[in-house]
């Protein structure tokens, strides 16, 4: 599981390193899916704070993409609020608007769970905002849990940001989610993790509710 190897981060070098094999073996999938005729749709990659900091990231990542024939569109970069606000700002948002003016989907991860500003949603240029697990989870019986939700929904519709719900589990939670008019699921309820393997054409562990 990711916290098993997450303490690895904590080294710059190591960081680095796990992060580019992510990024390599992502597209190395992806040109293999589209040879297959697969519909991937768009495939997510967690961005680590050290390489969106590196002055040259999107422009490694806009030509590993050409190396490896996939279009910008079909990938997303998922950034926490905790590497926005670490030091090197500035260069962050350079890479984040290189990556969105090429053609690659931004989201703003774990929304809500650490110094979240509604300032970020304004002055970056987000596509989607995936709501944290620990909102959605007690989404049937915390009412608080479900007013934070639905009033993060329209605020991100009005800005034209979609929002992805983390962690849905049980049809009543996706139920809820859906009538907030959430755009996208994701959880065990629509399948557990596979092995890239195992992915047949037309399967999809995300659901639209739009």
């Amino acid at each position: 599981m990711p916290a098993d190897f997450w303490p690895a981060f904590s080294d710059p070098d190591c960081a680095l390193a796990i992060s580019e094999q992510v990024l390599t073996k992502t597209l190395i999938q992806m040109n293999h899916w589209a040879k297959l005729g697969v519909d991937y749709g768009v495939i997510g990659i967690n961005v680590s704070e050290v390489c969106i900091r590196e002055r040259n990231y999107a422009e490694h990542v806009l030509s590993e993409l050409n190396r490896y024939g996939v279009a910008p569109g079909s990938l997303m970069v998922e950034i926490t609020e905790t590497v926005i606000l670490a030091e090197g700002e500035e260069v962050v948002l350079e890479n984040i608007h290189a990556l969105k003016k090429a053609g690659c989907k931004i989201a703003l991860d774990d929304f809500g769970t650490g110094y979240a500003s509604l300032s970020h949603l304004r002055d970056y240029p987000i596509d989607y905002v995936k709501i944290d697990r620990s909102f959605v989870k007690d989404l049937t019986v915390h009412s608080e849990n479900r007013a934070i939700v639905t009033a993060l929904v329209q605020l991100c519709r009005s800005l034209g940001i979609k929002v992805i719900a983390e962690g849905i589990e049980d049809t009543r939670t996706a139920e809820i989610l859906r009538d907030i008019n959430c755009d996208i699921g994701q959880g065990f309820l629509f399948g557990p993790a596979k092995n890239a393997s195992e992915i047949d054409t037309g399967q999809t562990r995300t659901l639209s509710f739009g």
